[in-house]
């Protein structure tokens, strides 16, 4: 902390975590004072990392240049982002100037239920132009991401990659439409936020548990992505491979009949 007592970067972590806002059931805005010579500002947010193991990836990812110095402030919004009360909130900031320097901060507070409110309506209806298009861009990013990592797996295994989901549940019931009612109930009271009418395309019990037939290999990522942290769901790809007997090609002809994929 070159020039920066402890007790200033305190100060500052403190003062910024104020100008954070988040929302139910999603949604991140943070708002960003500009400066005299600020060009550009980065977040990186980590939820929980302690719980996380080796997966250092950040939940949130977000820039923004300064467009404007006469503005104000400068806002980001990620609409996806979902935190909850109770979450452990870390998260770095870098700010670019115009001379060439960089300034980092690393901050963290733990998410009291107090400041966890709704978007009111007036500003969800009435986002700003340079908001929105925050927006689609984060969105954009994120499934440029999970694309690059759909590319990576598959360039590093012969198996082809599903886009199936594994539920564990063993709740009985008598009929495939009883079994899709009661999951597709299940699925939006844990995770309203995802909608599941939209990218479901079947689901069937097996052997393994419950399955989820996904639209695409994308829409599977994304609910990974957002359900990541519990044992309910888990991607079907994960499980033991089928033992096929000694068939020979008979394990291509069965696989590829069994297993939806999306090339």
């Amino acid at each position: 902390m070159v020039g920066w007592n402890r007790y200033r970067y305190q100060r500052y972590c403190g003062w910024f975590n104020d100008r954070i806002e988040i929302f139910q059931p999603q949604g991140l805005r943070v708002t960003q004072p500009t400066s005299r010579g600020l060009v550009s500002f980065d977040i990186e947010v980590y939820l929980n990392q302690f719980a996380r193991g080796n997966d250092v990836r950040c939940d949130v990812c977000a820039n923004a240049t300064i467009v404007k110095p006469s503005d104000e402030n400068v806002i980001l919004f990620h609409p996806s982002a979902i935190i909850r009360a109770k979450d452990h909130f870390r998260y770095l900031i870098t700010k670019h100037y115009r001379s060439g320097a960089v300034r980092r901060y690393h901050c963290e507070f733990h998410v009291a239920q107090s400041r966890v409110g709704y978007l009111p309506a007036a500003d969800e209806a009435c986002l700003g132009e340079t908001e929105t298009e925050v927006a689609q861009s984060l969105q954009l990013n994120n499934d440029k991401r999970l694309l690059e990592q759909i590319i990576h797996e598959r360039s590093g295994q012969c198996d082809r990659l599903t886009n199936m989901l594994i539920v564990a549940d063993s709740k009985q019931t008598n009929s495939q439409r009883e079994l899709e009612q009661y999951v597709r109930t299940r699925l939006e009271s844990l995770w309203p936020v995802i909608a599941w009418s939209d990218v479901l395309d079947k689901i069937y019990r097996s052997e393994e548990g419950i399955v989820l037939v996904l639209r695409s290999l994308i829409e599977k990522k994304r609910i990974l992505q957002l359900c990541q942290g519990t044992d309910y769901i888990s991607d079907y790809d994960s499980l033991p491979p089928p033992s096929w007997g000694d068939g020979g090609d008979d394990y291509e002809d069965e696989a590829a009949t069994s297993w939806p994929v999306m090339m």
